[in-house]
């Protein structure tokens, strides 16, 4: 007998559809009303109450990756699309009016610059000599098989990136961060939804805790910068395979935190993409990505000078995330 093929989920396409609208409606109501409640002193206790909460979030990153594609309903007489990261093709981009304009170049003077930067945190436990012993160590300890060994290398650059921060400011690093179902621009009701593995956020120390407690998108303020950080997912390595996915969550996340200038990366822990999205008044956008960048040399061993410069992008793209690509401390030009 021919082998069955097994099925991803117990529920069809349409009931996977509705439970997952069920449940974003359900997430979105808790959100809005932790909102409500966070200036109310008299229900601090409810707000700080979000077991619940996550478990929902956690439902609903299973369902939505299970989906087998774009879900699609009908709002108010029309057809609306509701896309998850997941399945994100540069198909789906073109539909949503979201292209790719032109690359980004590493400017003559990127790498000497960055390598000046090794003087940040260069007296505490992850300076860059520490960042580069620790990737080594992990080169002949761990077999990259697998997404959760790509996070053992990707963690670290993190580590080392949050003492480079200015005084005065701290980042925060959220993991898995999940993206309410958002839609696609003021004048559509196609709308994105899904998690972003990595989102670093840049605030006033003084911030800082409550963004620990509460870390919500949709809360950031004007002074607050946010990186987006995407995993390559599957058995399928090349970074390139995945572009449309990582522009896809930063649409969601630069609608969700009202910004129409975003910047992102994507990287599989070895090999980092660097991305910038531009959104239209009028409805969707173009971005610019980089070419690869690789953590090692033709010796196959990890290069000091190359996990220097990806260190000093991340610590300047986490700042300026939300601005033009036309300062002169940039470490990029668009070709």
């Amino acid at each position: 007998m021919p082998a069955k093929r097994p099925r991803r989920s117990g529920l069809t396409g349409v009931e996977l559809a509705r439970a997952v609208d069920a449940i974003q409606a359900l997430v979105d109501k808790s959100r809005e009303e932790q909102a409500v409640n966070r200036d109310d002193p008299e229900l601090e206790a409810t707000f700080d109450d979000t077991a619940e909460l996550h478990q929902l979030d956690d439902i609903l990153k299973m369902l939505q990756s299970k989906a087998d594609g774009p879900q699609v309903r009908m709002i108010d007489g029309m057809h609306a699309t509701s896309y998850s990261f997941s399945n994100m093709t540069q198909d789906h981009l073109d539909k949503l009016g979201i292209s790719a304009s032109g690359l980004l170049e590493l400017k003559p003077n990127a790498i000497p610059r960055a390598v000046q930067t090794d003087a940040l945190g260069a007296d505490s436990i992850w300076s860059s000599d520490m960042l580069c012993r620790h990737l080594q160590f992990l080169e002949g300890l761990v077999p990259r098989t697998n997404e959760a060994a790509a996070r053992l290398w990707i963690n670290a650059f993190f580590y080392r990136v949050a003492v480079m921060i200015s005084s005065g400011s701290k980042m925060v690093l959220s993991v898995e961060q999940v993206v309410p179902s958002v839609t696609v621009s003021n004048t559509s009701a196609h709308t994105l939804s899904g998690y972003v593995v990595w989102t670093a956020i840049v605030m006033p120390a003084r911030k800082a805790h409550i963004y620990l407690r509460h870390p919500f998108l949709q809360h950031l303020k004007n002074d607050e910068s946010a990186l987006f950080v995407s995993e390559a997912k599957g058995p399928n390595q090349l970074l390139q395979h995945h572009v449309p996915q990582a522009v896809g969550e930063m649409l969601a996340c630069a609608r969700t935190a009202r910004k129409p200038i975003i910047r992102g990366v994507l990287t599989n822990g070895h090999t980092w993409i660097f991305i910038i999205l531009k959104l239209s008044d009028n409805g969707g956008g173009s971005y610019f990505q980089s070419k690869e960048l690789l953590i090692t040399g033709l010796s196959s061993r990890i290069s000091g000078e190359a996990v220097s410069v990806i260190s000093a992008i991340i610590s300047h793209w986490m700042v300026h995330s939300h601005e033009e690509l036309d300062g002169e401390d940039d470490y990029f030009t668009i070709l």
